[in-house]
């Protein structure tokens, strides 16, 4: 029994290696089956296999969005050099005298942070034009955060509650932000149990920060239907009693990468183990907000601010129910969800509560619908 991932990276590290195998002429295609099936490749417990290939998978993680980030460093350069070397933003505007105006010290400089990037451009704030006065900017002009426009093009970011925005500065220079966010939205390729880690920051981050308590269960509904909003594997979460859970996450997945990294803290009492907001939350948010998952935040905590453990639990096992249906080519209705409910012993039970009667499935099969659609 191994673990996949763990065979990926081992061979993987070992690419020099299968190179100086090869029969052809050191490249790939001179692999064959006698070689494969003579190298030798340490197997551990299942258990350590899978601690071993988180860790590195995390680690890939790491190096693509940091290779990600450089590369849009580059691209905010870029828009940089375009708008401050042809002319078509200046620093201050020209005055009489100009080349003798004095230049603003550090202490008159503020920073503008544009894509995680602090440091990149100095501008002079809150400097009187009187005469004698240092020289001021010019279309620069700030605006609020949730709404920055330019002439040639409108960047609008919605405010989130419990979420930050993408840049709190993002008005002070549009252009620039507009280079920032361009190559946002694209697929990337980062480990599920990392990418499960950062989905608990979030949900912890909308969800854990007001007076009601955010217990693991209602977390774990909130992540199953994060995930349906991404489109994302749902392969890893199981028929389990009180709805959709993800083992996997809780022992050596996400939750206890969020854990272990600080992106959350967990808490226990009587009614059972809380989720609430870490000491370095924010370095998964940083990830968050590079994959562009703002939307997604607010599209939960729109949907879902109100509701509590019991309609979720509804939503959530009805709308794996349909998902199971649609994958048998079945109708979806009332009759053919229960049929897939009766079919698991861990969740023929739920049909006795009250919140699994004929309206409550009947108004989830609904709600599924509006949300993800399909029928």
């Amino acid at each position: 029994m191994f673990n996949s991932e763990y065979l990926y990276q081992n061979l993987d590290n070992r690419y020099e290696e299968l190179r100086e195998l090869s029969t052809g002429d050191g490249g790939r295609g001179g692999l064959n089956l006698t070689i494969l099936r003579n190298l030798q490749v340490p197997f551990p417990s299942i258990i350590e296999q899978t601690a071993i290939a988180t860790i590195l998978s995390v680690m890939d993680g790491e190096i693509e969005a940091l290779t990600e980030k450089l590369e849009k460093t580059r691209l905010v350069k870029q828009g940089m050099m375009q708008e401050l070397l042809t002319g078509r933003k200046r620093i201050w505007k020209p005055e009489e005298n100009v080349a003798d105006a004095e230049i603003p010290s550090p202490e008159r400089a503020a920073f503008i942070s544009v894509g995680g990037m602090d440091k990149i451009l100095r501008h002079p704030v809150g400097m009187d034009r009187s005469v004698g006065q240092r020289p001021t900017l010019t279309d620069t002009k700030i605006k609020s955060p949730e709404r920055a426009t330019s002439k040639r093009k409108n960047v609008l970011i919605p405010p989130l509650q419990g979420f930050n925005e993408i840049h709190p500065d993002v008005g002070r220079c549009p252009t620039l932000v507009n280079t920032a966010l361009s190559g946002l939205g694209k697929t990337r390729k980062h480990p599920p149990q990392f990418d499960d880690a950062v989905a608990f920051a979030v949900i912890a981050k909308c969800f854990a920060s007001g007076q009601r308590k955010l217990y693991r269960v209602r977390t774990y509904k909130l992540l199953y239907l994060l995930r349906r909003k991404q489109k994302m594997d749902l392969s890893g979460f199981k028929k389990n009693a009180a709805g959709p859970y993800k083992s996997e996450a809780r022992y050596a997945g996400g939750e206890k990468i969020a854990i272990d990294r600080g992106y959350i803290a967990e808490t226990k009492d009587e009614f059972g183990t809380s989720v609430t907001v870490g000491k370095t939350i924010e370095d998964a948010l940083q990830y968050a907000r590079t994959w562009n998952w703002q939307a997604d935040a607010k599209w939960l905590i729109h949907h879902f601010k109100d509701h509590t453990t019991n309609p979720l639990e509804t939503l959530a096992t009805v709308d794996m129910a349909m998902c199971e249906l649609r994958k048998t080519k079945r109708a979806i209705t009332l009759e053919t969800v229960k049929d897939v409910i009766r079919s698991s012993k861990k969740w023929m039970e739920k049909l006795e509560k009250t919140h699994f009667s004929d309206v409550c499935i009947t108004n989830a099969i609904n709600e599924s619908v509006s949300l993800f659609g399909g029928r």
